[in-house]
């Protein structure tokens, strides 16, 4: 009985100590960050509520910051983070970024701290390319 009791408790801790191990913690910037941007004011049937901003490393590449309405293949594929939003009809506040398979969806907070990441890794190399619909 005594080594189920002791095999049991081991088990316990280490869940909770996996557990917290696994847990992803952001800096208080990250999180200031994600309830700024994260604040979408739905506008209802309006026409003019939509925006893309691409994030990609400038010394590899080099475009103008701001795009017409929808980015061209060319800075798509030179992006390695795409934040998209609308404040009009089904109001979406979408970001991903770019994996070996193409790009996926993740939360805020992954999003803006991978964006840090490679921003330090390169030596402050990260620019952004605007898309804005009209």
């Amino acid at each position: 009985m005594r080594k189920i009791i002791i095999f049991v408790l081991t088990l316990i801790i280490l869940v909770i100590y996996g557990c917290k191990n696994t847990a992803k913690y952001y800096p208080q910037n990250i999180i200031d960050l994600c309830k700024t941007v994260g604040k979408l004011e739905c506008n209802g049937d309006c026409v003019d509520g939509e925006s893309m901003t691409a994030y990609y490393d400038s010394s590899q590449k080099k475009f103008n910051e701001i795009s017409n309405f929808e980015l061209t293949k060319e800075q798509e594929e030179a992006s390695f983070a795409i934040h998209s939003s609308s404040v009009c009809g089904e109001c979406y506040n979408k970001f991903e970024l770019k994996n070996y398979e193409g790009f996926k969806e993740v939360d805020c907070k992954e999003f803006f701290q991978a964006i840090e990441n490679k921003n330090k890794l390169c030596n402050g190399c990260v620019e952004t390319i605007s898309a804005v619909c009209c």
